[in-house]
């Protein structure tokens, strides 16, 4: 009787060696897997693509604190080029257009922002009384 139990301990044993080296090489696919996947291309294009636009946005950000709102407006024009359906860079076109006192083309860029995404619409709000206070209080009154 004992060395029946003993056999089917040593078994029980084997078995649990077993299923711990097939439970490591498990994980160890599962990380050379997710590794092989972060090496495809559109995770990179993903991570380009923030890293650009963040990079685009400090850029236009320093020009505007700085007061450099022709070479702004320049680099905002640039980026509508070239990501015709993004908000950002008409809404620092238009914040570029305020700055010039170009009212006119500075609410058309915030429209434009809220009508290519109306999520912006708590950003270019303010902006746009601000447009309106500007123009109401600039408005030639009217002759009698």
């Amino acid at each position: 009787m004992t060395e029946i139990s003993t056999s089917i301990l040593s078994e029980v044993q084997q078995i649990k060696w077993i299923l711990l080296g097939l439970g490591l090489m498990a994980i160890f696919f599962v990380l050379a897997f997710l590794s092989a996947l972060r090496r495809l291309p559109i995770f990179h294009q993903d991570t380009r693509r923030a890293w650009e636009r963040n990079s685009f946005e400090k850029k236009l950000e320093d020009l505007i604190t700085r007061c450099e709102y022709e070479q702004a407006q320049s680099l905002a024009k640039g980026g509508i080029i070239a990501r015709p359906g993004d908000p950002v860079p008409r809404w620092y076109l238009g914040k570029c257009y305020f700055h010039l006192q170009d009212l006119g083309s500075a609410k058309a860029s915030f429209l434009e922002v809220e009508r290519l995404d109306p999520t912006w619409s708590y950003r270019t709000k303010p902006w746009l009384d601000s447009i309106e206070r500007e123009l109401s209080e600039h408005r030639p009154t009217p002759v009698e």
